[in-house]
Formats: C-alpha cells, sequence, structure tokens
C-alpha cells in the first residue's frame, strides 16, 4: 500500500508540474505576438494542457465565469490538488498504509 502511495503522490506531483507550465505557456502568450498560433500547435502545449485539463474541469462547473478569463477555478485546482498531494505525502511518510 505504501508504493501504491508514492505513486498516486507522483502522479499529482506531474499534474502540479503540468499546472506551472500551463502558467508558464500562458505567461509566454502574453509576450510573443501572435503566440496562440504557435504555442497551440506546440507538443509541449497539448501535453501540459490535456495533463492539466481534467483537474480544472470540475472547478469550471462549480465557478461562474467572471470575463473570458478563468483564474478562479484554476486557483481553486491547484490548491486542492496541492493540497491532496500534501496528505497524500505526510500518509506515506508516516506509513499508515502499512
Amino acid at each position: 500500500m505504501l508504493i501504491l502511495a508514492y505513486i498516486v503522490w507522483i502522479l499529482l506531483t506531474i499534474v502540479t508540474l503540468a499546472f506551472y507550465g500551463r502558467v508558464i505557456v500562458w505567461l509566454l502568450m502574453l509576450i510573443v505576438p501572435d503566440s496562440e498560433r504557435i504555442f497551440t500547435q506546440n507538443v509541449f502545449y497539448r501535453t501540459v494542457f490535456n495533463l492539466s485539463e481534467p483537474a480544472i474541469a470540475p472547478f469550471r462547473r462549480l465557478v461562474p465565469m467572471s470575463g473570458s478569463i478563468d483564474f478562479l477555478s484554476f486557483i481553486m485546482a491547484i490548491i486542492s490538488l496541492n493540497l491532496v498531494r500534501t496528505i497524500v505525502g505526510g500518509l506515506a511518510q508516516a506509513r499508515f498504509f502499512i
């Protein structure tokens, strides 16, 4: 069971890194002109989007959009993901799964 906890923690860490990658891509889209066309065809962007979107989608259904930018569901998703990751990591280190 301890191995399962570590595997879940690693998967959550990968999704968290995808969230940070999504922020980096978003910042680059603000800086680089005509970047939406460039980044949407990029393999890195598609991978980051496909890893992070399933975690954001449930929060988008809960939170109404405020304008064209959806920050609140993104922030709620990253906070809850980090909370679950911390709990799973703490349980794995405390060896409750043995």
